[in-house]
């Protein structure tokens, strides 16, 4: 007798909660949670709060990704630049994910990246918070790898996200030049993510060269 038997799917699913890590300095505790039985990528998008009204939403890592690329050192983040592995963990107060390139079916969108092995939890800090204001409605949003290799991505930003970020944490870091240019690998999102800032992509610097 042949017998047959139906294969075990494989689940892509992952999960995300806040909670406050120091709430008089404004800093959250983030935790990542892949609850399926495959490696998968995903980032984040959620919005902030102030008593009960829905200040803004967009994903994760856009809004200030050219001060904190360029000042990599003072961030431990970094452009990926060949396929996704799991983040590793190096304790809370030591944990950054890296950033990279997604093609949304509108466009294109800078965003950390969190790739996570099956059943691996992974946090990681944010600051900025406080003051009656708050994360809400965080959602984890699968992007996928296709395989194109390392592309050279030249971007003009608008420089106030630089501005604003020196002025909120009271830093003066370094902006980097304006178009910004810096190697990506590029990442496939079936949905469109909300960005604060509308920055202009060029693929390969065609139209700087």
């Amino acid at each position: 007798m042949i017998h047959g038997e139906l294969l075990a799917k494989r689940i892509l699913s992952a999960s995300v909660s806040w909670q406050w890590y120091n709430q008089a300095s404004g800093v959250v505790k983030w935790v990542f949670t892949n609850k399926g039985s495959m490696t998968g990528s995903w980032v984040l998008i959620r919005a902030a709060k102030q008593d009960g009204k829905i200040l803004e939403n967009y994903v994760f890592g856009s809004a200030y990704f050219p001060i904190y690329s360029y000042n990599a050192s003072q961030f431990g983040t970094h452009f990926l630049t060949s396929t996704p592995t799991p983040l590793i963990d190096s304790s809370v107060e030591n944990n950054s994910p890296p950033l990279a390139v997604i093609h949304t079916p509108h466009g294109y969108a800078v965003a950390f990246v969190f790739t996570l092995s099956p059943k691996q939890t992974w946090s990681m800090l944010e600051g900025g918070f406080g003051g009656g204001v708050e994360p809400a409605n965080p959602v984890l949003v699968d992007v996928i790898y296709t395989g194109l290799g390392t592309q050279t991505w030249c971007v003009t930003y608008d420089p106030q996200q630089c501005n604003d970020y020196n002025t909120q944490s009271g830093t003066n870091l370094p902006c980097p030049p304006n178009p910004y240019r810096f190697t990506s690998i590029l990442l496939q999102c079936k949905q469109d993510l909300p960005q604060v800032f509308q920055d202009k992509f060029d693929p390969e610097c065609v139209s700087t060269q």
